[in-house]
């Protein structure tokens, strides 16, 4: 718990998190200025208005390295997984969250899926994101689905009915103010966890 980086921060709030576990040192790479400024400002100073370069760090200098729905965005992301494993000491972990374009959720919404994204340059699988960090000599890899929190606002919003189905049934939930509850699913994200060896 020495020092960590989370590749593509947001607003930091998982920044916030490592030091509440008691990590060190933690610093954020993030492109987007709006999200940096919508950060706690505490937290503001830990983050790097950038994209992530490896040469900007030195080598085998983390314990953590992070990569929560950004490598979908990314260009190379065998090149980020390999620049990650140099820039982790012996012992160290790359996790990543992503969305899995094999879920049931994705496989009924089809195109509505919010994964289909002109932003994402590319979408994974637990089996390609698995090949991806053997290929980049990660061990002991572990990928597993996971559950999320949405409104039920949001799930009708997004489920592939037509406009005039769609429209009463919003209307009704927020008239009722049931458009609030959170309903807690598989809404197919995985993470993937992967490690460094010791020496």
């Amino acid at each position: 718990k020495q020092s960590a980086l989370e590749i593509g921060t947001g607003s930091g709030i998982f920044l916030k998190h490592l030091l509440n576990l008691g990590f060190q040192r933690v610093i954020g790479v993030e492109p987007s200025l709006a999200a940096i400024k919508s950060a706690p400002k505490e937290i503001r100073k830990l983050i790097r208005h950038d994209i992530f370069r490896a040469n900007d760090f030195k080598k085998n200098s983390f314990d953590l390295i992070c990569c929560f729905m950004t490598m979908e965005h990314v260009n190379d992301p065998l090149t980020l997984a390999k620049e990650a494993f140099v820039l982790l000491r012996p012992g160290g972990l790359f996790i990543t969250v992503t969305h899995d374009y094999k879920s049931i959720v994705n496989k009924i919404l089809g195109k509505k899926s919010p994964i289909i994204d002109i932003e994402h340059m590319q979408i994974f699988s637990q089996s390609s994101m698995n090949y991806l960090l053997k290929s980049t000599n990660y061990k002991d890899i572990e990928t597993k689905s996971f559950f999320n929190s949405y409104s039920f606002y949001y799930w009708i919003k997004i489920f592939p009915l037509p406009l005039v189905i769609k429209k009463p049934i919003l209307t009704i939930l927020n008239k009722l103010k049931l458009s609030k509850i959170k309903i807690k699913m598989n809404v197919g994200n995985f993470i993937s966890i992967g490690q460094k060896n010791a020496k």
